[in-house]
């Protein structure tokens, strides 16, 4: 596959930036998109980033309950809204945002925002519409689907807790999704075909440049 030299040289900048934030990190100078999505897949260095840019620190506060309080005209119908900003919003904007190339694209400019000028507004505008945007989620089916072909594979055993919690999510989704599927009913799973499935999704998935 051919890259143009645009991508290329953002891939460099990137990387030269992030080696220049985090010196000790493991990212060589001439990493390629595969190393520097090996970097960045953990969650690590995002948090990493939300930190020095003290966004996680101030929302972290003195408790992990601090909360940040924003007052935000409704992005849906304008009327005035007050919202206790936390971390479990913002890993919810982070993580539900990547799904949309369009929130995604607006994710560097919140976060820049905030960080910046100490403006949760437009995190906590996201927030809302993204709340609302899953509202209709079928959960049961949800449920069902991650019973069934996810938790199974999980190896709570073996499962570094203390690396996780220091991702933007923490345990809060292992934990929350172990625990309903304890006690969700699932069915079978032909793991031929689930396999064959998963590495096409993957490869395609991976398949385009980073950046």
């Amino acid at each position: 596959m051919r890259f143009s030299p645009g991508a290329a040289r953002r891939r460099a900048d990137a990387v030269g930036w992030l080696r220049e934030m985090f010196p000790d990190w493991p990212l060589p100078p001439d990493a390629t998109d595969d190393g520097l999505r090996d970097a960045l897949a953990s969650g690590r260095m995002l948090c990493a980033l939300l930190r020095r840019l003290w966004i996680l620190s101030r929302l972290e506060g003195p408790s992990p309950a601090y909360t940040i309080p924003v007052a935000l005209p409704d992005p849906s119908t304008g009327e005035r809204q007050h919202l206790e900003f936390n971390l479990e919003h913002l890993a919810s904007v982070l993580r539900l945002g990547g799904y949309s190339a369009d929130y995604a694209a607006l994710l560097p400019l919140l976060l820049h925002d905030a960080a910046a000028r100490a403006d949760y507004t437009p995190l906590a505008a996201q927030f809302l519409l993204l709340q609302r945007a899953y509202e209709g989620l079928a959960v049961g089916m949800h449920n069902s689907v991650l019973c069934a072909e996810d938790v199974p594979r999980y190896d709570t055993l073996t499962i570094d807790r203390a690396a996780l919690a220091q991702t933007f999510i923490g345990t809060a989704a292992v934990d929350t999704l172990t625990t309903i599927c304890r006690l969700w009913p699932r069915g079978p799973v032909d793991l031929n075909d689930f396999r064959q499935w998963w590495k096409f999704r993957f490869e395609a998935s991976w398949s385009r440049p980073l950046i």
